[in-house]
């Protein structure tokens, strides 16, 4: 298996033709199987991360915090459910890929800032459970091949439309909640 630590990474690094587009393709099934409240407390595991790349997961928390959604991001204690996310080179268009399985984000760790930041909020929209949007649609974090578009008030009302409104009583999120 060439090494890899992950195996859902294998389709991801050798970057096939139905890869090589990764979030730019149709959904191989309709349903998203793990989703993430994003009013709950959701910490965010990156165990083999660099710090800029823990920078960039922490910037694209806190772009879905702006909008309201307090759990993303929260201090990683006993029982917090999470999204674990990993840093793997893969084909240059393949930007990310939310492994709805498991619960996974793989990133290109071939982005730099602020592109990288904003694939991540995109992979986060995955696991908050949205569908890709069509660029001729709107503009939309979820646009397929998005690298300029953070989230906006479209995108938090597809958000609430799932999730509601997240109320003050939701755990206070701290800057350095990005757990190694």
């Amino acid at each position: 298996m060439v090494g890899l630590r992950h195996p859902l990474v294998l389709v991801f690094v050798l970057g096939t033709a139905a890869a090589a587009a990764a979030c730019d393709s149709a959904p191989a099934d309709d349903v998203i199987d793990m989703t993430f409240d994003v009013c709950a407390p959701m910490a965010l595991r990156a165990p083999d991360a660099t710090e800029a790349q823990r920078a960039a997961i922490e910037e694209a928390a806190a772009l879905w915090r702006r909008r309201g959604f307090t759990g993303v991001g929260a201090a990683d204690t006993p029982g917090t459910p999470g999204l674990t996310f990993y840093f793997e080179s893969a084909n240059p268009a393949s930007f990310g890929y939310y492994a709805d399985e498991e619960g996974v984000i793989y990133i290109n760790s071939d982005l730099s800032d602020p592109q990288r930041s904003i694939v991540i909020a995109h992979e986060l929209g995955h696991a908050f459970g949205l569908w890709h949007v069509p660029k001729d649609e709107r503009p939309s974090v979820m646009n397929p091949g998005n690298l300029t578009i953070t989230p906006n008030d479209a995108d938090q009302d597809a958000v609430e439309g799932l999730w509601g409104m997240c109320g003050a009583a939701a755990t206070p999120v701290t800057p350095d909640a990005i757990d190694p």
